[in-house]
């Protein structure tokens, strides 16, 4: 039982790293038991077994017609022989279960094992899903198709991607080939190798970051600008730029479910705090829970009521409520505000032309 509980244990660390380990288990057990294991063997690979069992557990055909069942008739004698031979038989048929119960405990072992190590993977590698389109963004529109890379070009970016791996324009446009063509994980494997190769080349933060937002692949975008903050000093002229694009990028990633699977939330704080809880409230409110989302945008407005996004959520929470008569004056608050950055000025303004 001991052996038993600890193979299945929920936690990793807490079950035995191998099947040789949790054989070696069994065997002690039994040794410490006394149990005469002459009749087990456990040298055959669990994918010879694992068939066999299979079959074993697998229901019977169903006959065409079903006799009713009979019970054998009693008989009065028994032949000493036969009756010797029959008391062997449930020993064998123990042993034999018994190592079917085995194989089916290393299967349970192996299947955890490989469901944690899916866990990690959907969690740390797993691409990310298709971004989403706001439907009230500028740039929801999709990006027309002779401005898109096509299947058959990702085979020449890819040659040259290749043949130089250590330019970060040829790593940049495949992962935009692959955004076009929906493959996002590499997409994203690419995006950051080239990231990795920009060092402080301001140009490429720009057209980088344009290409994805025009994508709207804002999750990619915020990674752009968060690496451009970081890199870059302060003193760089385009550095307020950036700065605002890293607002409206994190802003609209905040609706997708992953988007801090996709940045560590302290690389994001390094950059902007407030910003961060913002996004951390968007997300709660669309994904995890809404009243919790509206409880973080209140206490963040409360600390800063003029901080314009918060501002832009709140109303648009109030859209969502059909609240229109207390989201309108404070959509025309942000759009009639000469210091609302521009890209707010137009969210809002395509709410209060979209709202009845």
């Amino acid at each position: 039982e001991r052996v038993l509980l600890k193979a299945l244990a929920k936690e990793r660390d807490d079950r035995y790293q191998s099947v040789p380990e949790l054989v070696q288990a069994f065997k002690s057990a039994w040794d410490e038991a006394g149990v005469d294991m002459a009749e087990v063997t456990m040298t055959k690979p669990i994918t010879e077994v694992a068939p066999k069992i299979a079959a074993a557990v697998a229901p019977a055909p169903m006959p065409a017609t079903v006799p009713p069942t009979q019970a054998p008739a009693p008989t009065d004698t028994a032949d000493p022989a036969e009756t010797g031979a029959s008391q062997t038989k449930p020993k064998k048929k123990f042993w034999r279960w018994i190592g079917i119960v085995l194989v089916v405990l290393f299967a349970c072992f192996s299947g955890l094992v490989v469901l944690d190590i899916l866990k990690g993977y959907s969690q740390n590698d797993a691409p990310l899903v298709a971004e989403s389109v706001d439907p009230f963004s500028p740039e929801a529109a999709p990006l027309p198709d002779d401005e898109r890379i096509a299947p058959e070009e990702l085979e020449d970016l890819q040659a040259w991607a290749e043949s130089e791996p250590e330019n970060a324009d040829a790593h940049l446009l495949l992962a935009l080939g692959f955004f076009d063509n929906k493959n996002f994980k590499p997409a994203y494997t690419e995006l950051q190798q080239a990231l990795d190769l920009a060092g402080d080349n301001v140009d490429f933060y720009i057209y980088a970051g344009d290409g994805l937002a025009q994508r709207n692949a804002w999750q990619g975008a915020a990674i752009v600008y968060t690496r451009a903050l970081d890199v870059l000093p302060e003193s760089t002229p385009e550095y307020p730029q950036f700065f605002e694009r890293f607002h409206e990028a994190l802003y609209k990633a905040s609706r997708m479910p992953e988007v801090f699977n996709a940045i560590p939330v302290d690389e994001l704080k390094a950059v902007d705090e407030q910003m961060v809880r913002l996004a951390q409230a968007r997300q709660t409110f669309y994904h995890k829970d809404e009243e919790r989302g509206r409880e973080l945008l209140d206490e963040l407005l409360t600390f800063d009521p003029g901080m314009p996004e918060a501002r832009l959520f709140k109303a648009e929470i109030l859209i969502q409520d059909r609240n229109f008569k207390d989201a309108r004056p404070m959509l025309e608050g942000l759009a009639n505000d000469e210091y609302t950055p521009y890209w707010i000025y137009e969210v809002a303004t395509q709410y209060l032309e979209k709202m009845p």
